[in-house]
């Protein structure tokens, strides 16, 4: 019997144990140097790390549209512009 609830106090020790370890979250790297999009009074916002940048890539086929124009025609229309000066 004695080794009985030794057993079940070993068992309820381990599993509280365990649940602790699990509910435990690491703390996020709030450096600047890792990047973050963040929201302010309802803003979107996408914060670069320290000498970082931000790259919008588009495979075969597919576009950058910012409200519904192509940024890709909207800086080669720019460049026509500049270079006819």
């Amino acid at each position: 019997m004695e080794c009985v609830r030794v057993f079940t106090v070993l068992l309820v020790s381990c599993t509280l144990i365990q649940r602790t370890s699990q509910d435990t979250r690491e703390k996020r790297d709030t450096s600047t140097l890792q990047p973050r999009i963040v929201t302010h009074d309802g803003h979107l916002v996408f914060e670069t790390g320290t000498y970082r940048n931000i790259t919008f890539k588009a495979n075969e086929g597919g576009y950058i549209m910012l409200d519904g124009e192509n940024i890709k025609t909207i800086a080669e229309t720019v460049s026509a512009i500049v270079t006819g000066l």
